[in-house]
C-alpha cells in the first residue's frame, strides 16, 4: 500500500511541476500579447482581444475554485459519508492558496477594465443614460471594495475551515467536526449571495443594459457541477490505486453519479428558466443575450451545449451500469468538464465577438491560468492524506454497498 501511495505522490509532484511550467510560460506570452506594441488603434484592439480571452480563462477557473470551495462547505454541513472520499479534492481546489491565486490573476482584469467594461470608460458613461443611472453601483471605489470583500469572506471561511480540519487530524476530537457544521451553515448563504454579486460585477456588467434574475443560482449550479466532475474524474481514474482501492464500491460511485445527475438537471432547469423568462418578457434589454448567441456560428455552440451538457450526460447517468463502473463514470465526468469550459466560453465571448472563433490568446490564457491553478492544486492535495483520517466512517464504506 505504501509503495502504491508513494508512487502516486511522485506522479502528483511531477504533474504539479509540469503544470507550473506550462502556466508560467503561457501567462508570460499572454502578458506580452496584452501589453501591445504602441498606442495605435490596432495595438489597442490587440490588447482588448487578449484581455477578453484572459477574462474567460480567469472566470472559468474562478468558478472551479468556488465550486470546490462550496462543495467542501456543503460536505462539512451535511457530513455525508459518501462525500468523504472526494472531500480532500474539493478542499485542495477551494484552498485559500487557490483563492489568493485567483485574486492575483484578477489584477490584469481590473487594470484593463476599460477594455472590457463600458462602465469603466467615462466617455461612454457620459453618453449612456443606463450607465449614468448605474454609476452609483458601477464605479471604481465601490467595485474595488466589493472585490476585496468577496475574497476576504471566501478566504476567511477557507482558512478557518482548513485550520479546523488540521486540528481534528491531530487531535481526533469530534467537536471540530461539529464546529465546522455550525460555522459552514451560514457560509453557504454567504457564498450564494457573494457569488451572485461577484459574477454580476465580473460577467453581467460586460453588457450593462442586460440583466438576469437567474444569474446567481445559474453560476452556483455550474460551479458545483464542474467541481463534482473534477473530483469524480480524479477518484474514478485512480479507483484501483490506494488509498481509494480499499474503500471504493459500486454503491459509492453510484452516489457520485446520482449527485452529478442532480446537478445536471439543476443546470438544465436554471438555463431553461432563464430562457423562458427572457422569451416571455420580450424586453429588448434582456433579449440581447439570446440574440448575441444566435448570430454567426454561436448558435451551433448553443446547440452543442444543450445536447452535450444536458442530454448526453443526463441519459448516460440514468444507467446504473455507467454509474457503477469507475472507468465509464470517469469518461462522463471528463465530458462534463469539457462542456463546462465551452459553457464559460459561450457565456463570456459573445459579448465581444459577433462571430464564433477561437484564437491563440484563448488557448494561451486557458493554459496559463489553468497551469498555475493545477500546480497549486497538486501542491495542496499532497500536503495531507487523500482520505480524512479523523472520520471512522470510511472504514464502514465497503458495507455501504449492501
Amino acid at each position: 500500500m505504501s509503495e502504491t501511495t508513494t508512487h502516486k505522490e511522485v506522479q502528483l509532484g511531477r504533474a504539479g511541476a509540469a503544470f507550473a511550467v506550462i502556466g508560467v510560460i503561457c501567462i508570460a506570452i499572454t502578458a506580452i500579447m496584452a501589453i501591445g506594441h504602441g498606442d495605435t488603434d490596432a495595438a489597442k484592439a490587440a490588447t482588448a482581444s487578449t484581455l477578453q480571452s484572459y477574462l474567460f480563462a480567469v472566470v472559468m477557473f474562478m468558478s472551479l475554485t468556488l465550486g470546490c470551495f462550496g462543495l467542501s462547505i456543503l460536505q462539512h454541513v451535511i457530513q455525508g459519508k459518501w462525500g468523504l472520499p472526494i472531500l480532500r479534492i474539493w478542499e485542495a481546489g477551494g484552498h485559500i492558496r487557490n483563492l489568493a491565486l485567483m485574486a492575483a490573476l484578477f489584477v490584469p482584469v481590473l487594470l484593463g477594465a476599460h477594455y472590457l467594461y463600458p462602465w469603466a470608460r467615462p466617455d461612454q458613461v457620459a453618453h449612456d443614460s443606463v450607465l449614468t443611472q448605474r454609476a452609483a453601483y458601477l464605479n471604481w471605489p465601490f467595485l474595488l471594495a466589493r472585490f476585496a470583500l468577496y475574497f476576504l469572506i471566501w478566504g476567511w471561511y477557507a482558512y478557518n475551515m482548513r485550520k479546523s480540519v488540521i486540528r481534528q487530524e491531530v487531535t481526533g476530537k469530534f467537536r471540530e467536526q461539529q464546529f465546522r457544521a455550525n460555522f459552514a451553515s451560514p457560509g453557504l448563504v454567504l457564498l450564494v449571495l457573494s457569488v451572485t454579486f461577484a459574477y454580476t460585477d465580473w460577467v453581467m456588467a460586460i453588457d450593462p443594459h442586460w440583466y438576469s434574475t437567474m444569474y446567481g443560482v445559474w453560476f452556483v449550479v455550474g460551479m458545483a457541477l464542474g467541481a463534482m466532475s473534477l473530483g469524480t474524474l480524479i477518484i474514478c481514474l485512480n479507483a484501483d490505486r490506494e488509498p481509494y482501492k480499499q474503500i471504493m464500491t459500486p454503491a459509492m460511485t453510484r452516489d457520485f453519479g446520482n449527485f452529478t445527475l442532480t446537478l445536471i438537471m439543476l443546470w438544465g432547469y436554471t438555463n431553461l428558466s432563464q430562457y423562458l423568462i427572457i422569451w416571455n418578457g420580450n424586453i429588448p434589454e434582456t433579449t440581447t443575450y439570446l440574440v448575441n448567441r444566435s448570430l454567426g456560428h454561436w448558435s451551433y455552440l448553443s446547440f452543442v451545449l444543450v445536447v452535450g451538457q444536458f442530454f448526453i450526460p443526463f441519459f448516460a447517468l440514468l444507467s446504473p451500469t455507467n454509474k457503477a463502473q469507475p472507468k465509464r463514470l470517469a469518461m462522463i465526468a471528463a465530458w462534463i468538464l469539457v462542456m463546462r469550459v465551452l459553457d464559460h466560453f459561450h457565456v463570456i465571448e459573445p459579448f465581444y465577438r459577433t462571430e464564433m472563433s477561437v484564437n491563440l490568446a484563448d488557448i494561451l490564457s486557458f493554459l496559463g491560468v489553468g497551469g498555475l491553478w493545477g500546480a497549486l492544486f497538486c501542491m495542496n492535495i499532497k500536503r495531507h492524506p487523500l482520505l480524512p483520517t479523523y472520520d471512522a466512517r470510511l472504514l464502514e464504506t465497503p458495507e455501504h454497498a449492501h
